[in-house]
């Protein structure tokens, strides 16, 4: 973890953590509480909230447009509180949503001891909301790094995004889940590499969201983390996906929109082009 400074922005300093910190505070979080499977199967997140900060989620009627919130303004109880209609509605959205708002209870509470952070989160939230109050625009299961001037606290959405992928699809998990459908290759010197086998990447996409119960826009993303993008990949559109990605774990997508079948009932179409 590390910090910079943003001269002019109403939050001047900034925490930033890597990709691979974040992946391996997921991971240490889900073996700390035992809750960490050996086998791919779905993550236990209540089961982690209560072993682990002795929290239960409160299913409650939020803002319209919230979907979850996490109140951390005093650390000794903090709230994480999901709206009652996503916790009714698709559970791959309803577990996104908790996992995103356990992202901003691990990675963010210390924030809250912080006189300008708290100054910051006043201003956005303009004395509506105490602590992150999330709507569909912050919980993204396809997290890519934009840049919002208008809020300097959007880059802690994009961090509870990427612990939101790595809590719900822990990496050595979905390479178990999705071994049938891939290959070794021998590499020059002697290196070896395992390679998702294109013809069976849909197949793929499908085990590990079913496995995993998360969106097919979470497991897409994951298996393009895990092994990088198809050059093109294109199914009957109702929705339409445009997204640049590079395999690096610490370079995000470039860009991502569109919908989802498990939070809207639309079909998918995914169009990936290579940077």
């Amino acid at each position: 973890m590390r910090h910079y400074r943003t001269p002019g922005s109403i939050l001047a300093e900034r925490t930033f953590f890597s990709r691979a910190e974040i992946e391996k505070m997921a991971d240490d979080e889900l073996r700390l509480a035992d809750c960490r499977p050996e086998q791919p199967e779905p993550i236990a997140l209540e089961k982690y909230l209560q072993r682990r900060h002795g929290l239960e989620a409160v299913i409650t009627d939020l803002d319209p447009g919230l979907m979850g919130s996490a109140d951390l303004t005093n650390p000794h109880k903090p709230v994480i509180s999901i709206a009652t209609e996503i916790f009714n509605g698709p559970a791959p959205r309803y577990r996104s949503t908790l996992a995103h708002e356990i992202g901003h209870l691990v990675l963010h509470a210390s924030l809250f001891l912080e006189e300008e952070f708290m100054r910051a989160l006043e201003l956005r939230r303009r004395g509506l909301h105490r602590g992150f109050a999330c709507s569909a625009t912050d919980i993204d299961e396809a997290p890519r790094e934009r840049v919002n001037k208008a809020d300097p606290l959007f880059h802690l959405e994009y961090q509870a995004n990427l612990y939101m992928v790595a809590k719900l699809l822990p990496r050595p998990l979905v390479r178990m889940c999705v071994a049938p459908w891939t290959r070794t290759t021998s590499l020059r010197g002697g290196e070896r590499e395992t390679i998702l086998i294109e013809a069976h990447r849909q197949e793929a996409i499908l085990s590990v969201a079913e496995t995993f119960t998360v969106s097919r826009t979470m497991a897409t993303f994951r298996l393009a983390e895990l092994y990088g993008a198809p050059a093109a990949v294109k199914t009957q559109p109702t929705a339409q996906f445009s997204f640049n990605f590079s395999a690096s774990t610490d370079s995000p997508p470039q860009a991502w929109a569109g919908t989802d079948e498990s939070c809207q009932g639309s079909k998918e179409v995914i169009l990936w082009k290579q940077p």
